[in-house]
This record gives structure tokens, sequence and C-alpha cells, in this order.
């Protein structure tokens, strides 16, 4: 099986919607995503989520299901020396220093992180990702899956930004604080994980790319900078 993880095209965050060049990303993306041969559609109940699905529907002729567990976590925000800000996007410099440097598997109990709106939240991500690749075949046990029904399923997720950088660290076993403060989503960016099977029993998902755009090159683009704060040209 391979989840292909989208973050949503460039965002109109006033209306829940994509902008004009979000628009051209999207058709970019869905062209891209027609030739993959998809098998299940999946999407964010959030409007930008929609839009940027609506293309790959109308390219593949199938229909996304939505997952409300997909949603982004707007609602975690935090006072920082900079304002308000989503809790996964803090300051790499303070995500990767002191206590949680020494100690990054247990975010849990240190601060700011030891938030329970977002322990709450990882909790019902995690929840979500599992019931949906125990639908798939793949029931996780520990930091592996027990391989239940091995298939050659192609998934396509289209969400978010800081909720998809949190959903791959529950995938592949990356410390939360490591993984928000180490990698960037574009808009229309796609993360393509493996369900990595070499036993009969087990498999252990694979990154095959994270964040990969080139279908935005192809189309003349360039990836906007949605969520990098400076010194991105």
């Amino acid at each position: 099986m391979r989840i292909y993880l989208i973050r949503h095209a460039d965002p109109d965050y006033a209306v829940d919607g994509i902008t004009n060049e979000g628009e051209l990303e999207a058709a970019a993306l869905a062209e891209r995503m027609a030739a993959a041969e998809l098998t299940h559609l999946y999407v964010s109940p959030l409007g930008r989520a929609r839009a940027t699905m609506a293309p790959i529907e109308a390219a593949t002729g199938m229909q996304a299901e939505v997952l409300p567990w997909t949603t982004e976590w707007g609602h975690l925000r935090l006072d920082t020396q900079h304002g308000k800000r989503c809790i996964w996007d803090l300051d790499g410099e303070d995500l990767r220093s002191g206590v949680l440097a020494e100690n990054p598997l247990g975010w849990r109990s240190i601060p700011p992180l030891n938030n329970a709106e977002l322990h709450t939240s990882y909790d019902e991500m995690v929840a979500g990702s599992d019931a949906l690749t125990a639908k798939h075949g793949y029931r996780r046990v520990d930091a592996r899956y027990a391989v239940a029904a091995p298939n050659q399923d192609r998934i396509a997720v289209v969400c978010h930004g800081g909720f998809g950088l949190s959903w791959l660290a529950h995938l592949l076993g990356i410390p939360l604080p490591i993984m928000w403060s180490s990698y960037w989503l574009a808009p229309t960016s796609v993360s393509l994980v493996l369900l990595d099977q070499r036993s009969d029993e087990w498999a252990v998902p694979r990154a095959l790319c994270i964040g990969e755009t080139s279908h935005l090159y192809a189309d003349g683009r360039r990836p906007l900078p949605r969520g990098i704060k400076a010194n991105y040209y």
C-alpha cells in the first residue's frame, strides 16, 4: 500500500478556499495524480482541502471520502515572543533546545508541548490513522504494522501542512518536535509513504519522498513559501 499525503493548494484562509494561484497549482497536481493509478481518495473537511481535491476527482473519475480527523490543528495556538503561533509552527531554535533537545521522545511532558489540547488532537490523529491503515489491510502494533491483507492500494489524502507533518511523524516514528522543526510541506506538495513489506507478517512505513513538488516545476511554477518565515529565496 502507498499513501500519498498531500498538502492543499495555496490557501485563501479568509474564505477557507484557495487562491487563483492555488487553482493553477491544484490543476498541475491533478495532472500528476491522474497518472498515479490511485485506488482511493480521502480529503479533510476544510474548504481549502476540498477545493484542492476537486480537480483530482475530476481527473480520476473518483469521489473522495471526507475524513474529519484530517482537519488542520489551527485551534492549537500559543502566545510566543513573536505573537500568536500555531503550536506546530514554533521556532526550530526553541524546539531543538534545552530539555526538548535532550529528550524529544518525551515531548508530551515538556513545555510548551505538555498541552492537553495538543495531546487530544494527536491521539485523535493516531486513532484515525490506525483505523485507516487497518481498513486497508495493515493493523498497527507498536511501531510496525501486522499484514492482514497485503495489497497494492494507492490512497491519496489531501489535508494540511501542520497536520500533515504530525501524521508523518506518527507513521515514520519521528519525534513530533523534530518533525515540526526539520521538515516543511509546500502547497500541493506530495509526501509518499510505502508500507514496506519484507515478510509475510509485517510492514513498516518508509518515506519515498517528503514534500515533493516536481509537478509545480513541470508546470512552470515554483513552490510558494507558505509557512516559511524567512530567507526562503
